[in-house]
């Protein structure tokens, strides 16, 4: 979510974010693609953890 627009990804198994066809390996460049400029992708990207349980691509970070 940002500016008021929600942006869809998918994060596949190997840990990369792919967006439109298109993967990438860090989460800010995946973030920069959508937004069009520099942005922390850990704190930018959320994922749902359950139905309606959303928490930040940072939580992962801290998981592995």
């Amino acid at each position: 979510f940002n500016k008021g627009k929600i942006y869809k990804a998918r994060l596949l198994q190997d840990g990369r974010i792919s967006i439109d066809g298109r993967k990438f390996v860090l989460p800010r460049h995946a973030a920069k693609y959508v937004c069009g400029h520099g942005y922390n992708g850990w704190h930018f990207w959320h994922y749902e953890r359950g139905p309606r349980d959303w928490a930040r691509m940072s939580f992962l970070r801290r998981r592995r």
